[in-house]
Parts: structure tokens; C-alpha cells; sequence
């Protein structure tokens, strides 16, 4: 979800990746935001967690279901970009 929101969230991810010890200084918004959702992929992969919703036994035909759900669901509304049905299932698809 951080990459679907990086257009608006970017200086905010490049600083949470500069608290981590990330040096940013040198790198722009965009780029320390990427670097950011790397940092993070790679300390759940340390901490063992899972990755992609198919280890979760997610199918490809649970994808609108789960959009739905999320459409209706009150943390869609305070998130800094507005998903629809297709961004949500798009989402889903990348996570799997």
C-alpha cells in the first residue's frame, strides 16, 4: 500500500527511513521513499514474515471479495489516497 500512496506520502516515507539510519540526505523524495518500502520489505523478511497473500492461501478469485471488504472498511477513508474497486483488486493482484 506505501508504493500505491507514494505520490503523496513520499517526504513522509524518506524521513521515516532516515529514522531508521538510512542516510537521505543526498536523496531525493521519491528516492528515499522507495528506499523506505525496501527497508521495510527486508526487515519483514528478517522477522519471518510472511510475503505475498498466496502463502496466506489467498486465491486469484478472493480478490474482488477482499476489495469489496476493504472498500467498505473505515481505514480506506483516512488513507491519503482514495483506492476504488479496480486500484484495490490491482493492489491485491501485486501482493500476491
Amino acid at each position: 500500500m506505501q508504493a500505491f500512496n507514494l505520490k503523496v506520502v513520499a517526504k513522509k516515507l524518506k524521513n521515516i527511513v532516515g529514522a531508521m539510519g538510512i542516510r537521505v540526505a543526498h536523496m531525493t523524495d521519491q528516492r528515499g521513499a522507495e528506499a523506505c518500502i525496501a527497508e521495510i520489505r527486508r526487515l519483514n523478511c528478517d522477522l519471518g514474515l510472511s510475503s505475498g497473500l498466496r502463502r496466506l492461501n489467498v486465491q486469484d478469485s478472493d480478490l474482488a471479495k477482499l476489495a469489496q471488504a476493504a472498500l467498505k472498511s473505515a481505514t480506506g477513508i483516512t488513507n491519503p489516497v482514495q483506492a476504488n474497486m479496480t486500484d484495490l483488486i490491482t493492489i491485491y493482484q501485486l501482493a500476491m
